[in-house]
């Protein structure tokens, strides 16, 4: 008989492979568009530089506790690909797709179709909020990688408690994920819920004590460097709970949660903010969420339903200290997205419970509202960066004009303000013969060679050579190159 290859592909045997083929093509081409768009540093990515470059293992500091997994590997970002853009955001779009990859086993495990999940994760992965957060090259992106492993490592060990690996990683998961802001919050909501859910609360105590034993012994070794570095500076704990570093008012307060607000439901009005593009989600994803939760509390006696009905609140809470944590609440929102989708799909079932036909009628739309949701975010990503008046608040080509003209002019003194001086002098580990100040007299005071000033003209360095222009800044002079 001769083979259905087409019917084989579409229905069955091929299905699965063609869809985890889909998830890593789009996952390629979104982490590819976000490195590129908007192709530049903030303020905020070069003070992450700074930190992860002057990090020193055998002294650090008790600042330098917070978020030091994804410091030690930004550190080796610029080590080996040097002070550019991508030795400082390689980090943050390594452990993008390690997070996609991550929600995708985690949804695999949550909801009841692989299909699903599939559609799911590909529509997050072209997420404004994952999108910036993995072109970020600041620790941001750490809330939702450790939020996504620390469900899925719960999840495998609730599922095999007697596992000596699932529990190790849910031990070191837990420990490490401390290190980084408002992942305390998930810890709190895993340890109540095995607390208070039947379920969960005879699955602990059903673990043997010897791998209790392992499990807190590898927590207290992890843990120990932050509990050290918290006794020396107590404010260490204020920043891993989110609290607002000013003093928090109603004014600000009111402020806050109506940024959130018009984050999450002002879908007419995108705009670039100083915490990423908002609306987080479109309008159709937002009515799936809205399904997906209703499903949650018809479903709520359930082990995963109960997790996810403690964590969302507790999450969103610290959002209304500050707006830039809105990334923690992309993950559970997510989840309700996929619930959101099984749910529709299911209520169709329903009315046709015997027709298959009318049941595979359904895929049509489903894949063409999906595959609408999924285009049109990353038409928002792109657009909004490329046209948005407010990118050359937040975003600056510097060091790329930096890097270019000091190459044109390699025995050089760079002079920069005092602010900025911390993250040029960084350069100097890239150009031996480079040389960085902030005080005038200093670079006057160069005997022979060339003077670039950062920003301002500075009069008595000589004649002026060239000029460096930033055409995002409307045609900004951000480099006066002088020679002597």
């Amino acid at each position: 008989m001769k083979r259905n290859v087409i019917g084989e592909v579409l229905l069955y045997r091929y299905r699965y492979m063609i869809g985890y083929l889909l998830f890593a093509l789009v996952l390629a081409g979104s982490l590819y568009i976000s490195f590129y768009i908007p192709g530049q540093l903030t303020l905020a990515e070069q003070q992450s530089a700074v930190t992860s470059a002057t990090l020193s293992l055998k002294d650090p500091s008790a600042k330098d506790i917070i978020d030091m997994p994804y410091h030690l590997l930004q550190k080796a970002g610029l080590h080996y690909f040097g002070i550019t853009n991508l030795g400082i955001k390689l980090p943050s779009l390594i452990i993008g797709g390690l997070s996609a990859i991550g929600l995708l086993w985690l949804l695999r495990r949550w909801l009841l179709r692989d299909s699903i999940a599939i559609f799911t994760i590909c529509i997050f992965i072209t997420l404004q909020q994952f999108m910036s957060a993995a072109q970020d090259g600041t620790p941001l992106i750490m809330m939702m990688f450790w939020l996504i492993f620390v469900l899925l490592f719960a999840l495998k060990f609730t599922a095999n408690n007697k596992s000596i690996i699932w529990g190790v990683l849910l031990a070191g998961g837990l420990t490490l994920s401390l290190y980084t802001p408002l992942t305390i919050y998930v810890v709190i909501c895993l340890l109540a819920a095995s607390v208070l859910h039947p379920h969960l609360r005879f699955t602990i105590s059903t673990i043997p004590k010897l791998h209790l034993t392992l499990f807190a012994v590898i927590a207290l070794a992890l843990v120990s460097p932050l509990v050290y570095a918290s006794f020396k500076d107590p404010q260490i704990i204020a920043t891993l709970a989110g609290w607002p570093d000013s003093t928090l008012t109603l004014e600000l307060l009111r402020q806050n949660m109506k940024e959130v607000l018009r984050a999450l439901f002002f879908f007419w009005q995108p705009q670039l903010t100083w915490h990423g593009l908002t609306p987080v989600f479109g309008a159709a994803s937002f009515v799936l969420i809205v399904f997906g939760a209703l499903n949650l509390m018809r479903d709520h006696h359930s082990a995963r339903s109960y997790m996810l009905l403690m964590t969302l609140p507790i999450v969103a809470l610290p959002s209304l200290f500050n707006p830039e944590f809105l990334i923690i609440l992309t993950v559970p929102l997510v989840l309700l997205f996929g619930l959101g989708v099984e749910t529709l799909i299911d209520e169709w079932y329903k009315l046709f419970p015997h027709n298959p036909y009318a049941r595979i009628t359904a895929l049509a739309p489903m894949i063409i509202l999906l595959a609408g949701i999924m285009i049109g975010n990353l038409m928002f990503y792109i657009n909004s960066y490329r046209y948005s008046p407010n990118l050359s608040k937040y975003y600056s080509y510097d060091l790329q004009l930096a890097r270019q003209t000091i190459i044109d002019n390699p025995k050089s003194t760079l002079l920069t303000t005092a602010d900025n001086k911390p993250f040029y002098a960084l350069l100097e580990r890239d150009f031996s013969d480079l040389h960085v100040t902030n005080q005038p007299s200093v670079a006057a005071a160069t005997a022979t060679g060339t003077v670039i000033t950062h920003q301002v003209a500075q009069p008595g360095l000589g004649e002026l050579k060239s000029l460096r222009v930033d055409g995002y800044a409307t045609n900004d002079v951000r480099f006066y190159v002088y020679q002597k």
